[in-house]
């Protein structure tokens, strides 16, 4: 191998490694923060989530939500973790869906379960919602 693709490889690395960075920054700090942003202006849409079932993890287990038609995983949607800007943790740790939670994650694959989401989208088009609140009150 000569020192010139050596070179390239190194330049390959660097930027695959600030491609990672952006993305860990969009998934746990840029999108959070517009979701907040976007809540606390009340700017929510309004879906039935049908909760079809339940994979096993590693860990432990993630439940497959399906909502307009698009099956996520409840990790993806549910508002878990950020680091951000200290009033707006606040906001985010306080997202109503995190104390129904456990109301909404039951299987029921034919049960319409209304829910609120808060949809963002970053500079590069890229779209991820966040769920907000159940409405179906148990």
């Amino acid at each position: 191998m000569t020192e010139k693709d050596k070179k390239h490889i190194r330049m390959i690395e660097i930027t695959g490694g600030v491609i990672l960075i952006l993305y860990a920054l969009c998934q746990w700090v840029f999108f959070p923060y517009i979701a907040v942003t976007k809540a606390e202006k009340g700017k929510f849409k309004e879906a039935c989530a049908y909760v079809v079932g339940r994979e096993k993890t590693k860990a432990s287990h993630k439940n497959i939500i399906m909502i307009n038609g698009k099956y996520y995983d409840d990790i993806d949607i549910f508002a878990i973790s950020a680091t951000l800007p200290t009033n707006k943790q606040i906001v985010w740790d306080n997202f109503p869906i995190k104390k129904k939670r456990s109301h909404l994650s039951k299987i029921e694959p034919n049960i319409c379960k209304k829910v609120q989401y808060v949809e963002v989208y970053n500079i590069f088009g890229f779209k991820k919602f966040y769920l907000y609140d159940y409405l179906n009150q148990p």
